[in-house]
């Protein structure tokens, strides 16, 4: 099982010795187990994932959540389907003239910074969707005109 000891500690650009000291173990031991070859002790796993602030789910590799908190949040990623339909329905069944796509971006795109757990990747899958639901919209109504 593969843990984050090492990645935390970089990212945080701390000493080997640093972290050793401070979740109570030894330098080469901390080695052992950033690479791997040595398995992680229960009370070093604590002590580790209490220093670095991260759920022990998180610390072994089991999670991509660093907290129980945002790993219980519900994963805003599920909602883009219903999202994206409610942008091209919108735009397809109500004759609202002119859209000034930009505006509606702005207040979305608020919106979505404040939403937990959204990933960038969906943010802009928003964006696009959005996007091409005013193209459709505004190919549709220049059909028609």
């Amino acid at each position: 099982m593969k843990n984050r000891l090492r990645e935390l500690r970089h990212e945080k650009a701390l000493k080997m010795t640093e972290v050793a000291a401070a979740i109570g173990i030894g330098q080469p031991m901390l080695s052992r187990y950033e690479t791997g070859s040595s398995k992680l002790r229960v009370d070093v796993a604590v002590n580790s994932a209490e220093y670095f602030n991260v759920s022990l789910e998180y610390l072994l590799g089991l999670s991509n959540y660093r907290t129980k908190e945002a790993a219980s949040a519900p994963n805003n990623d599920d909602l883009l389907p219903a999202i994206l339909y409610g942008v091209a329905t919108s735009l397809q069944t109500q004759d609202i003239g002119h859209i000034d796509i930009e505006h509606v971006l702005e207040n979305y795109s608020a919106l979505m910074d404040r939403v937990p757990n959204m990933t960038e990747e969906t943010k802009q899958l928003i964006v696009e969707g959005f996007n091409t639901a005013n193209k459709i919209y505004q190919g549709e109504n220049n059909e028609t005109d």
